[in-house]
């Protein structure tokens, strides 16, 4: 996924040729959870006992990722802006 935002920033893959792909993926999402809900059924007692440890790695998992994503969607926001601007200066130079 780094690799695939690298190259849409540097313009080497256009969003247009993975949005089909993207489009596919989000359309059959309801088919990533039916083995969860699938797990939950049947082992509906270990779920009752040991429920709380899930609920917890799920939080702790959850807040993880959400701030590993705000941190690098700031950082790379930093560097676009960042090359704008180096770009702009190098073609008043010349």
């Amino acid at each position: 996924m780094f690799l695939l935002l690298i190259c849409l920033f540097a313009g080497w893959v256009k969003l247009e040729q993975v949005a089909l792909g993207a489009n596919a993926v989000l359309a059959e999402l309801v088919l990533f959870f039916v083995p969860i809900v699938v797990a939950v059924v049947q082992y509906k007692q270990l779920f009752l006992t040991e429920g709380w440890q899930i609920v917890v790695s799920i939080g702790i998992g959850t807040m993880l990722v959400m701030l590993s994503t705000s941190l690098t969607i700031h950082y790379t926001y930093r560097l676009k802006k960042y090359w704008q601007v180096r770009k702009r200066l190098q073609h008043r130079m010349h």
